[in-house]
Parts: C-alpha cells; structure tokens; sequence
C-alpha cells in the first residue's frame, strides 16, 4: 500500500468499527428492554414469594423468548466482528507508521548520499 493510501484505509477501518459499536448499542438497548419487560411480568405476579423465586421466574421469561436469546446470539456475533475489527484497524495503523518510517529512512538516506557526494567533490 502506497503512503497516501493509509489515511484511507484508516478511515474505513475506523468507520467499520464505529458502524459495529452503534450495531452493539443498538443490541444492548433491545436487550434492556426485553429484560425490563421481564422484571414487570415478574413484579406483577404476586404468588412469586421471595427474590429466589422471582430471579428463577425471571430466568425462565428470559429462557423462553426466543427473540431475546437470538439478540444474545448477535451481541456475541458483533462482539466479535468488532474486536476483529478493531485489530484490522490497529494493523493499518501499525503499517502506516511503518511506512513513515521507511519513507523517512530513505530521505535520511538520500540526504546522507547526497552529503557523502559533496564531500568528495562530486
């Protein structure tokens, strides 16, 4: 990859990760909101007697609603995109910091030739 390509591509991988960080918000509120409904249908039922008992019932709401469970399932799925991600950015990073090195060790390099040949009188 050319130098002038990396703020680009930095810029994609950096936006994958952002777009994946609003996906798992989004998840996580979802999440909230079934555990929420949950923990009202559990307060409502007056025969659950103590918090053994309603942390059981709760569990079982949870257990039993297939739409929450496959909301787990894609949190765990963007969990992982995002770390991949964000490793994808780091190595862009990492390889335009090496590029800037290598491009200025071979300036450094050219102004070292440059003085060796002047100094012989070339």
């Amino acid at each position: 990859m050319e130098l002038n390509q990396y703020p680009s591509a930095i810029a994609t991988a950096a936006q994958t990760v952002n777009n994946l960080d609003f996906d798992i918000a989004r998840a996580r509120r979802q999440i909230a909101k079934f555990e929420n409904r949950a923990d009202v249908e559990v307060a409502a039922n007056q025969d659950l007697k103590n918090d053994a008992a309603r942390k059981a019932e709760r569990f079982q709401i949870l257990e039993n609603n297939a739409d929450y469970q496959k909301l787990l399932d894609d949190l765990a799925e963007l969990t992982h995109q995002k770390a991949t991600a964000m490793a994808e950015l780091e190595k862009v990073r990492n390889g335009f910091s090496a590029a800037k090195i290598e491009a200025r060790a071979a300036i450094a390099q050219q102004i070292a030739a440059l003085e060796c040949a002047e100094f012989i009188g070339l």
